[in-house]
């Protein structure tokens, strides 16, 4: 939910707006230039891509801390625990003056992975997700990959506060639409 321009974001009233993301202008750039999904295709395809994710281990290994927050199940209620408890996190850590970073690709992948199998990843992705899997076991020793469910990964640490903010709806805009669904 990237907002490419300040006027898309204000008409949306929601999602990042571009600069929100900090990533300076080649990252503005890339993602302008990316934003069709044809040539995110292509820029896949050549390699690329890994430019992304180079950028985002450098967060994690450049941060102060990375936490991975697990439950103890895998069912809805664990998970609306696990998310109760991710607020509280995000709000001591804000508290007291820090900063909080969602890093949420691969806990999305391996929920992924424990609910749907491998199966559900192309058969090249699979090959890469194991070498991610094991990077990802390494840096979270002490979790039962097999048995804990994962809430989120995220980065903390002290730095500048954000420059951009994000537009949120107003909270009678949600339930007009799921009022309208029914």
């Amino acid at each position: 939910m990237i907002r490419h321009t300040h006027e898309e974001a204000i008409e949306r009233g929601d999602g990042f707006p571009l600069k929100n993301l900090e990533v300076g202008i080649s990252g503005e750039i890339f993602l302008r230039l990316t934003r069709p999904w044809w040539v995110m295709n292509v820029v896949n395809v050549i390699g690329l891509g890994r430019m992304v994710a180079l950028y985002s281990y450098q967060a994690v290994i450049n941060a102060s801390g990375a936490a991975l927050l697990t439950i103890d199940g895998m069912d809805t209620g664990d998970f609306l625990k696990g998310g109760r408890a991710l607020e509280r996190i995000w709000l001591t850590i804000s508290k007291n003056g820090y900063f909080m970073q969602p890093m949420a690709a691969t806990t999305l992948f391996w929920l992924r992975w424990q609910i749907e199998g491998e199966e559900s990843f192309l058969k090249k992705h699979r090959k890469l997700l194991h070498n991610v899997w094991r990077d990802y076991r390494l840096l979270f020793p002490d979790v039962d990959f097999g048995k804990e469910g994962h809430v989120m990964m995220f980065r903390f640490g002290s730095g500048k506060d954000i420059k951009y903010g994000t537009y949120r709806k107003d909270i009678d805009s949600f339930l007009m639409v799921h009022r309208q669904e029914r």
